[in-house]
């Protein structure tokens, strides 16, 4: 099943596509070995740590997931930084508070940012404020091997004591001219003398982004992303999660997303909350063979595309995207096979259109058709009740609809179906097997 829906996967991934697998340990090296017989790179392994060890069983406790990760993208994959909005947020704020940037707003955002539990070592290190109201922080320039040229050795000047400071051992990553046009930008650091080693300055913008870790920590639990929409699912994977994870692979807001196996529809939720986010034009296709989907996915989709903040099954406000999706149920081939009855009688006339159409007097197709002196009548909402009979003519064509009227379908090709009274010829492929 997995090699089925894999290889078919690879052959819709776009040139700039990235193909995503989520998997336990039980299956992981079997699935990242089917992986490698395919020509799509391989960018890496995620560890999701859900921080939460699976304690009881036999041996040790586990407490992660795996994600494959495979693109034909030759470049790094980045994730938009969640924290950079709060950042700037606050320096704004703060500096606000304290009438503009001076001692006691760079004093007191430097303490906020030391604060923060949840930030890493690197958001903590953005604690500096220019006098523009710039966030940023200092970076060593040193070259991460011994240089042999020994212009890398000129020591730079401090511009208030005009002495020399100290130079990095290995010397510096950048040419003296570099080093220069730094200077004149003013993206380099000095200390308060010559004594402090000058660093580069880091701005932080509303566009930093960030490499993708190979382990994503989240210990939230996706039962509750839809216990507040009050819908019922055993088992569902953080939307936050997925947040990430969609986001790293269409970090330009586009791009279509294709979930094999739907569950819950904690792929829509995500792709919904990231428009949301960042005004994207992401699209989802989702594909599910449990009841469930009339049951937990449809009313997902339509709980968020109307709100994202619910409890106990009720909206807190109205602020969604809105939107519209469609939907199809497919007819598996065997349940068109059991609906097929065929009598043991004699033909009628051969001369009956009807009879000739429906071959074997077929009694499924009695059911959406009709003669009236001598002329075939469809009625496939007799044969599939709450049929969309424009999207269905659209798939059978292969056109898309231009306008939908009361009793017709134009489609972008200017035709124009008859829909009150269709013939029988457009949807023979759909019920004649």
């Amino acid at each position: 099943m997995m090699e089925n829906r894999i290889t078919h996967s690879y052959r819709l991934l776009s040139i700039d596509g990235s193909f995503l697998c989520h998997i336990d340990e039980n299956e992981y090296e079997n699935l990242h070995l089917l992986c490698n017989s395919s020509a799509i790179p391989n960018a890496g392994t995620i560890v999701w740590d859900k921080k939460n060890p699976m304690l009881g069983r036999k041996g040790i406790a586990t407490q992660h997931e795996y994600v494959i990760w495979r693109s034909n993208i030759n470049n790094s994959i980045h994730i938009k930084n969640d924290r950079v909005v709060e950042i700037i947020n606050k320096s704004k704020e703060i500096i606000k508070t304290h009438g503009g940037v001076n001692e006691l707003s760079k004093k007191e955002f430097a303490s906020w940012i030391s604060n923060q539990k949840d930030f890493t070592g690197g958001d903590k290190a953005y604690k500096l404020l220019e006098d523009d109201g710039s966030v940023f922080r200092s970076v060593a320039m040193g070259a991460p091997e011994k240089r042999e040229n020994p212009k890398y050795f000129i020591p730079l000047i401090h511009p208030i004591t005009k002495k020399e400071c100290p130079v990095p051992p290995n010397g510096w990553s950048r040419t003296p001219e570099n080093l220069l046009r730094m200077i004149e930008n003013k993206d380099i650091l000095f200390g308060r003398d010559e004594k402090t080693q000058p660093q580069k300055k880091v701005y932080l913008t509303l566009n930093s982004k960030k490499q993708i870790s190979s382990i994503i920590q989240n210990a939230k639990k996706g039962k509750g992303d839809i216990d507040r929409l009050k819908l019922n699912f055993p088992y569902c994977h953080p939307v936050s999660l997925y947040n990430t994870l969609i986001g790293a692979a269409t970090l330009d807001g586009k791009g279509v997303i294709l979930d094999y196996f739907a569950g819950s529809g904690t792929t829509e939720h995500a792709v919904l909350n990231l428009n949301k986010k960042d005004n994207g034009s992401r699209k989802f296709i989702l594909i599910e063979l449990g009841e469930h989907y009339h049951t937990t996915i449809l009313p997902r989709i339509k709980k968020v595309l109307f709100s994202n903040n619910w409890k106990d099954g009720n909206p807190i406000d109205a602020d969604g995207i809105g939107g519209f999706f469609k939907y199809y149920q497919l007819e598996q081939y065997e349940e068109a096979l059991q609906k097929v009855q065929y009598e043991d009688k004699p033909p009628l006339a051969s001369h009956s259109l009807f009879h000739q159409y429906i071959f074997l007097k077929d009694s499924k197709l009695s059911e959406a058709l009709s003669v009236e002196e001598d002329k075939i009548k469809t009625d496939l909402s007799k044969l599939y009740p709450g049929i969309d009979i424009a999207e269905t003519l659209s798939n059978l064509t292969g056109k898309a609809i231009k306008q939908i009227k009361e009793d017709s379908v134009i489609f972008e090709d200017d035709t124009i179906v008859n829909t009150a009274e269709l013939d029988y010829k457009l949807i023979k492929p759909l019920i004649w097997w």
